[in-house]
């Protein structure tokens, strides 16, 4: 475990902040930047296009806290997480920078901690995270923790090159990851063409060799809203996380033959499940199309149907198929 460290680390540091409709939280957010033991060089927020009264929210803090420098993007319409964070990343000028969503909040030691750990790194690495504690909108306590809550238990390395175990699952808190600059900006930035930014982007950087590094103990509170992101669209019934799910796994075919291994067992599935919520068949097909996967009977009567249009997989397919899974497993 790492604790807080005793000397200033010698790195410079912006805080990105998306804001949307966080006026109850927003302030705490900063106030938790503000109170950091090494503070960051800049802060930058972006609100996106919020109906509350965040931005005066805002506006009011940075009014309160004159001595800091904070730069400020305010939307006229919602952009989206992916194109506010590249907006914001065009104006972070820092080696290092780090993002938070502005209803969750640092621990005093955050930066700190993660800049100590940083400076001791012997390889070329491209972000650290940390652990996260849990909260709920009133700001109190959830249990288990983030690691414990995602299965850090069956996570066989937590620091390193870790491309082919994040293919498999996706422990890192977003809002726990420090990142490097240029090594975000190497790899494209974040991908608009999904909802979500994080795990693309994880690989992305994994893809590149680089080490990811880790602090062992939680440095951020995430909070948890039924009205989030996470709570709002993610899912397996859910069409846009699974076309997200499944482009991100394809994007990243060519890699390594352990990753391409793990893409083609489970792409297919996915796509099906997509397949079956009649959205995306442009990456259904690029799916079934795979190495490996076109050869298989099973996935070519597929591949025929969206050839000819099917849109969704045939009520007697399905059918069909769950009959022979039944069979299976009867022995039969």
């Amino acid at each position: 475990m790492t604790g807080p460290a005793t000397s200033a680390p010698a790195t410079e540091v912006t805080v990105i902040v998306v804001s949307y409709n966080h006026r109850d939280y927003v302030a705490e957010a900063l106030d938790s930047i503000a109170a950091q033991t090494f503070p960051p060089r800049r802060i930058v927020v972006v609100d996106d296009a919020s109906t509350d009264d965040s931005t005066e929210v805002i506006d009011r803090w940075i009014e309160g806290h004159a001595h800091l420098d904070v730069h400020t993007m305010f939307h006229r319409s919602n952009t989206g997480l992916c194109t506010s964070l590249n907006e914001a990343l065009a104006d972070v000028d820092t080696p290092l920078y780090t993002y938070l969503s502005a209803d969750d909040r640092m621990l005093p030691h955050r930066l700190q901690a993660q800049l100590d750990r940083w400076e001791q790194r012997d390889s070329p690495s491209c972000a650290v995270y940390s652990n996260a504690l849990r909260i709920d909108e009133h700001g109190q306590p959830l249990a288990p923790d983030y690691g414990t809550l995602n299965d850090w238990e069956r996570v066989t390395s937590f620091e390193g090159r870790l491309h082919t175990e994040l293919l498999k699952h996706n422990w890192i808190p977003a809002a726990s990851v420090l990142l490097d600059t240029r090594a975000v900006r190497r790899v494209g930035a974040y991908n608009d063409e999904w909802f979500y930014e994080d795990h693309d982007l994880w690989l992305r950087l994994a893809a590149t060799g680089d080490d990811i590094l880790c602090v062992d103990q939680p440095l951020v509170a995430v909070r948890e809203l039924r009205t989030s992101l996470g709570s709002t669209h993610f899912g397996a019934d859910k069409p846009l996380h699974l076309a997200a799910r499944l482009g991100i796994l394809l994007d990243q075919c060519g890699v390594s033959d352990a990753g391409d291994a793990y893409i083609r067992d489970t792409a297919p599935h996915l796509a099906l499940m997509l397949w079956r919520t009649g959205e995306r068949p442009d990456l259904v097909a690029r799916a079934l199309a795979l190495p490996g996967v076109s050869s298989s009977p099973r996935w070519q009567v597929r591949a025929l149907l969206l050839r000819l249009g099917f849109a969704q997989e045939p009520r007697l397919l399905r059918r069909a198929t769950a009959g022979v899974r039944r069979r299976r497993e009867l022995g039969g």
